[in-house]
């Protein structure tokens, strides 16, 4: 998952780069308006535990935005940003020139491996170049030509079972769908029955269930990312996902009890 969190990105620009700080702000004006981030007066004023806020504009003078009628746009919002929010290429140019040279490359691929594209990313950094340094826009390239598949490929040598059907939707050839092999995919991570992170990416843990169910590995793949995790847990996927498991602890079960007889 792509991690950019607004107010660790304004603070970050705040402190490092108050000469283009105004142009950055409006950024945020904008971004905040098409996602109707409005905060009322009398939130902030709870949150701050102020009195008015002309007591707190002078501790916070670039923070808030005032919309009138006790309406507050709030530029150190706790929000996170995701690859479908407004804006978005623009506040992830803006995470990688906050980055060490050093950190460039990993925070890139964690990104690929969240589903944006080596292609969308080098465009977006194209897009927004100016915004970083000559060194920085080097250690980009770099990692670009690091990277040996730019768009995921069934690699070679990828085992291929003669005889196994094609999937189709609905085929009901395993009891999970793609969707709720998925949502498998992603518990057996959360709860350490698999590696994951570094350890397990996405791209090798849909490889990995494209041979055990024959789903496709791309799609699996971009089905992981947190978007797309949140989309498809409802409440059929996760309830079909929990009948399955609960089979899978009966039928162990039993076999626990056939141990003990014996």
């Amino acid at each position: 998952m792509v991690q950019i969190n607004l107010n660790h990105l304004t603070t970050w620009e705040y402190l490092n780069f108050k000469g283009s700080f105004r142009d950055y702000k409006e950024v945020i004006i904008c971004f905040l308006h098409a996602k109707r981030l409005v905060a009322s007066e009398k939130d902030i004023l709870a949150s701050e535990r102020s009195a008015s806020m002309a007591d707190i504009m002078p501790v916070y003078p670039e923070r808030f935005i005032n919309l009138g009628r006790g309406q507050w746009l709030d530029i150190w919002a706790n929000v996170p940003i995701v690859s479908t929010d407004p804006f978005f290429d623009t506040l992830f140019a803006y995470r990688v020139r906050q980055l060490d040279l050093l950190q460039i490359g990993q925070f890139l691929q964690c990104a690929l491996d969240a589903g944006l594209t080596q292609r969308f990313i080098s465009l977006l950094l194209l897009k927004h170049g100016s915004l970083l340094t000559p060194l920085q826009l080097q250690a980009v390239n770099l990692w670009s030509e690091c990277i040996k598949q730019p768009e995921y490929k069934v690699p070679s040598g990828f085992p291929v079972i003669k005889g196994r059907p094609k999937r189709q939707k609905g085929d009901r050839l395993t009891c999970l769908s793609q969707e709720q092999t998925t949502l498998l995919i992603h518990y057996l991570q959360k709860t350490q029955i698999t590696f994951s992170g570094d350890y397990l990416n996405n791209n090798k843990a849909a490889q990995a269930f494209e041979l055990l169910t024959g789903y496709s590995a791309e799609k699996i793949r971009k089905s992981l990312t947190q978007e797309q995790l949140q989309e498809i847990s409802d409440k059929n996927n996760l309830t079909a996902l929990y009948n399955s498991i609960i089979k899978l602890s009966i039928q162990v079960n039993q076999d626990i009890t056939n141990k003990s007889i014996k």
